[in-house]
């Protein structure tokens, strides 16, 4: 095999994908883990008091889990049996942008609930902003983030998660046995 052909193979693996995912998801909960040490090390929070690097990180750590949310997403769409790569080179999902969450999820066939879409749609702007950048695109996806979409977002990868599994059984090729049996007559 070939280096362009090794990468096609591992582009083309739900269990990268969702290992990538898996990666990213832990790097937020040691990013997080962090965060919470030195806030509680810091004690109260004060307009006055300059934030240490570790608990400046939450917008990193909703930015992460989008990510791994968009790995989860294309993992789902291998195991549809689509492809991700041809030829050395990533492939666009057909009618989904870059790091569109709810274009992608559409595109790839898993449905959405309305508060998921919310999630989507949010994520999307942190990644693509407030995750990367000094400041958000959109100042309300900072303004109206809270817990309960923290929460939300577990919810949302959890069933990712399961679905993702779901469609790899299904679409699992049936076990051959190798050699010959053939039953004994009785």
């Amino acid at each position: 095999m070939n280096h362009i052909e090794d990468i096609d193979e591992a582009g083309n693996s739900a269990d990268a994908w969702s290992g990538t995912a898996g990666n990213l998801l832990a790097a937020r909960d040691t990013l997080a883990r962090q965060r919470d040490t030195a806030e509680a090390r810091a004690g109260s929070f004060s307009r006055t008091r300059r934030l240490g690097p570790e608990e400046r990180s939450y917008w990193i750590e909703v930015m992460l889990a989008g990510f791994a949310v968009e790995n989860l997403l294309k993992a789902f769409w291998v195991a549809r049996g689509n492809k991700m790569y041809a030829a050395g080179k990533l492939l666009k999902i057909p009618h989904a942008k870059n790091h569109d969450l709810v274009a992608i999820s559409d595109a790839v066939g898993f449905a959405t609930e309305e508060t998921e879409r919310k999630i989507l749609v949010m994520l999307s702007e942190i990644m693509t902003g407030v995750g990367r950048y000094p400041l958000a695109v959109s100042p309300r996806v900072t303004e109206t983030w809270g817990s309960d979409d923290d929460d939300l977002l577990v919810k949302l990868v959890r069933r990712l998660q399961k679905r993702l599994r779901e469609e790899r059984r299904a679409n699992q090729p049936p076990q051959t046995t190798t050699g010959s049996f053939a039953p004994s007559r009785v």
